[in-house]
């Protein structure tokens, strides 16, 4: 079901509606015109949409990387999804303390688990010196802890 706010949040890529709806390399007259009334009405924001994705994104603890892999796969444009992300700020380590206490601690415990939580975690776009040095803290913090 479609819950309407005071503030449309269907923002659509330009490249959706143009492509979506008629021949590829000769678009339908009426989708054009739909397009422009629909530019007019503020409903098609490539930028508003982009934000929108990357803040969606981080909220669901993505990395960098996998924001912008999925942001691309998304339709958005690749100029447009590196200016998006430069605009957001994100702790890398924070992320990745979250992660490995909250998804990961368990494997950690297990025979090879540091090697294991290490490859997961880096397929998951983080980068190899920011993965070991919060593995290397998070032991760190559960030796103290004992």
């Amino acid at each position: 079901p479609i819950k309407w706010d005071d503030e449309p949040k269907g923002y659509v890529l330009t490249r959706v509606l143009k492509y979506g709806m008629g021949s590829k390399n000769n678009p339908d007259p009426d989708v054009k015109a739909l397009q422009k009334r629909l530019k007019e009405l503020g409903l098609i924001d490539d930028v508003r949409y982009a934000a929108r994705l990357c803040e969606y994104f981080k909220e669901k603890g993505l990395s960098r990387r996998e924001t912008f892999h999925k942001m691309l796969l998304k339709g958005v444009p690749y100029d447009l999804a590196k200016e998006v992300l430069s605009e957001i700020d994100t702790d890398e380590q924070a992320q990745l303390s979250q992660l490995i206490a909250k998804k990961y601690a368990y494997k950690l415990t297990q025979e090879n688990g540091t090697q294991k939580v290490f490859a997961a975690v880096v397929r998951k776009g983080f980068s190899f010196s920011a993965v070991k040095e919060a593995l290397k803290k998070y032991n760190e913090e559960l030796e103290y802890c004992e």
